[in-house]
């Protein structure tokens, strides 16, 4: 461990410390001006009535139950409800934790890697481009990814004590070149990482693979590999990790995210995973056409697949068998593999091919093979450092313009889904979201010719189909409304809200035996459906049926309490009663 071997100079490390926390603030500053966006900050913010409660014992319970968004992650829910009890739904402030959250974890990454390595600029170098990369920007920039800045603080800070519990057992126990299994010797600091990955564990499950970084970094730079000893030694983390395995599988398999093979054929997310890892590699160097979603395609171009392929064969090839000479090589690239092999593919979640976010903590791989490659590279030549110096610093300065002109598109919805329709191509779920942000404000037509474009590049997309008959509603265009209704709740049969406008549709047709059936449908579906339960209590009153009518609006109010409908339409029914 070259931190315990040769005890690094004493090098301006906090100022290069505080630097890199004020580029990374620098960076992405204007997020405290951004807004909320409407793609997963309702579910995780702004739509949550749990989270805008604030912190309270109902609301540690609940987050510690749901597998709301197809994840248990409870302490990012608590995250979002601390928020929620400082900030309220002050957007700018929601913005700013993740932000501080990112440089906190730049922070850390710079002390941990110096700390292991010895090697100062090497390491400011590897937290720069992680703290600057332009790929991190979803990470960054959208509230409803606390999960990863949240989840990676974590990472950091189980590394930072796992380091400080390596060189403990190697110094202070006087085990070094000795067996450091030695039961006792620095258990503190290993219990703190088992507490810090757990914490990690509970805001992003994608930590799994942690425990394996963990022995990448007892091959280098901490040199302890001693076989099944340094792995068995990991043991705890193990068996976190396959609890956290088989709890997510759960969640996400009762959500109903995870794609089955009969959906996703085995060969076309084999061809997903090589061009996914090839992307991911080109777009560290070349970060263009950057998108919040990236459909998956039915089928890879055969050529794309074959490239990939051989591509990540020839580096895998190439860093084993330098394994001996540069092992920070062998270390990065399979850090790199190996961190995304959650979301690479092979287990099919969602829609997407794969996401800019996923690659948050993965990238940290490439750089350390960088950060160290290229000086040795050119070690043999006697003006190797300015080189490598200017080098570095234009990669770092790309990467902070590039940084600082994509964290623009995600001010609003409108700017977000405008460049995704325009880096993707026949992107439905962009042009949906694109509608809504028109609907939400108040462009009916805009928000239709969205809409009408999200149903015809999928006409199986349910929520289109959904948000399309809403806005014809709007427009008294009922027939056309009606048939997309009914289009959604084929598609999408568990989903109240459709039944309940439906049956809104019908009522303005005057069809009220069908509409109260409707709205009792919704009400079969989800009990909790306030707006099912207002609108037939008005359908009873429309029947002369006040005492039910009054029964209806009474569970709305208490569903909804601060719902004036709601709670006018129940005194006038209690005082049609006499009550």
């Amino acid at each position: 461990m070259a931190a315990v071997k040769n005890k690094p100079k004493t090098l301006a490390v906090w100022p290069i410390g505080l630097a890199l926390v004020l580029l990374t603030l620098l960076a992405y500053w204007p997020v405290l001006g951004f807004q909320f966006i409407n793609f997963d900050d309702q579910a995780y913010v702004y739509e949550n009535p749990v989270v805008q409660q604030g912190l309270s014992w109902s609301g540690v319970q609940w987050a510690f139950t749901t597998t709301q968004a197809a994840n248990w992650h409870p302490v990012t829910w608590l995250s979002h409800c601390l928020d929620c009890q400082l900030y309220g739904l002050n957007a700018g402030q929601h913005h700013l934790t993740n932000l501080l959250l990112h440089s906190a974890s730049v922070l850390l990454l710079f002390i941990v890697l110096r700390k292991m390595t010895g090697a100062t600029w090497r390491s400011a170098f590897v937290a720069a481009i992680f703290g600057l990369h332009p790929l991190h920007v979803e990470s960054v920039a959208w509230v409803a990814e606390r999960k990863d800045v949240l989840s990676g603080m974590f990472f950091m800070l189980t590394v930072w004590a796992y380091a400080a519990y390596v060189q403990l057992r190697i110094s202070d126990c006087g085990l070094r070149n000795k067996d450091t299994n030695t039961p006792g010797c620095g258990k503190g600091w290993f219990a703190l990482a088992l507490l810090f990955f757990l914490l990690g564990l509970m805001s992003k499950p994608m930590l799994v693979t942690l425990p394996f970084v963990l022995l990448l970094l007892d091959f280098w730079p901490l040199g302890r590999w001693r076989g099944w000893r340094t792995v068995l030694e990991k043991t705890p983390f193990f068996l976190l990790s396959a609890t956290a395995c088989a709890v997510t599988f759960s969640a996400q398999k009762t959500e109903g995210a995870i794609s089955s093979m009969g959906q996703i054929s085995l060969t076309l997310r084999v061809e997903n995973t090589l061009v996914a890892y090839a992307t991911y590699l080109g777009k560290m160097f070349w970060p263009g056409d950057m998108a919040i979603l990236y459909l998956r395609p039915s089928a890879f171009p055969g050529w794309q697949v074959i490239v990939a392929g051989l591509l990540l064969a020839a580096i895998s090839g190439t860093v084993i068998w330098l394994a001996r000479k540069q092992p920070y090589l062998s270390m990065g690239w399979f850090w790199f593999l190996g961190t995304l092999v959650p979301v690479i593919g092979l287990i099919a979640f969602g829609v997407q091919s794969r996401a800019d976010r996923y690659v948050y903590l993965p990238s940290i791989g490439v750089t350390i093979m960088l950060a160290w490659g290229l000086p040795e590279l050119l070690k043999d030549r006697t003006w190797r450092r300015s080189p490598v110096a200017i080098t570095g610093g234009l990669a770092c300065a790309a990467c902070f313009f590039t940084t600082r002109s994509q964290v623009h598109y995600w001010r609003d919805s409108f700017s977000l889904f405008e460049h995704t329709v325009k880096v993707t191509k026949d992107n439905y779920i962009a042009q949906n979201n694109l509608g809504r942000a028109f609907e939400d404000q108040g462009n009916l037509d805009a928000a239709e010719e969205h809409y009408q474009e999200a149903v015809r590049l999928n006409p199986q997309y349910g929520v289109a189909q959904y948000n399309l008959g809403n806005v014809l509603t709007e427009k008294n265009r009922l027939d056309e409304a009606i048939t997309h209704l009914k289009e959604s709740i084929r598609l999408m049969p568990k989903v109240a809200e459709t039944y309940n406008n439906l049956g809104k549709a019908y009522a303005m047709q005057r069809r009220l035996d069908e509409a109260m059936q409707l709205f009792s449908e919704a009400i079969k579906v989800n009990p909790d459906c306030e707006p099912a339960h207002l609108n037939l209590g008005r359908g009873y009153g429309m029947m002369g049926k006040m005492d039910l009518a009054a029964a209806e609006f009474q569970t709305a109010v208490r569903l909804a309490p601060n719902d004036s409908a709601a709670r006018q339409k129940l005194a006038e029914a209690r005082a049609q009663l006499g009550k």
